[in-house]
């Protein structure tokens, strides 16, 4: 199934909030949806995967919202290294390792 991705895009998501003020006022927050994928092998010791996904947060206020993020997980050499970065509304580039 779906359920290691779920964890590597949270996993990536959670690298990227560590220190952000935007996320103070977070009080609970998971995985809303997987979007897309895709997987790219450069040599047989460099993969990379690419994620679109939307991570649901409740704000102390009591709001729920949910935002659109970008997450790529690199592996090389057997190392895992992640990157994630949230999604505007205008962001719309083309993925060359992505065939859609």
């Amino acid at each position: 199934g779906k359920k290691w991705m779920g964890e590597e895009v949270m996993l990536a998501f959670e690298k990227y909030k560590e220190g952000k003020s935007q996320f103070k006022d977070v009080v609970d927050y998971g995985l809303d949806e997987l979007q897309h994928q895709c997987f790219s092998m450069e040599s047989d010791d460099h993969t990379f995967h690419h994620f679109n996904f939307t991570v649901k947060m409740k704000k102390s206020d009591g709001d729920w919202s949910s935002t659109p993020y970008f997450a790529e997980v690199k592996e090389i050499y057997g190392r895992k290294y992640y990157s994630c970065y949230e999604l505007s509304s205008y962001d719309d580039g083309h993925c060359n390792a992505c065939k859609n």
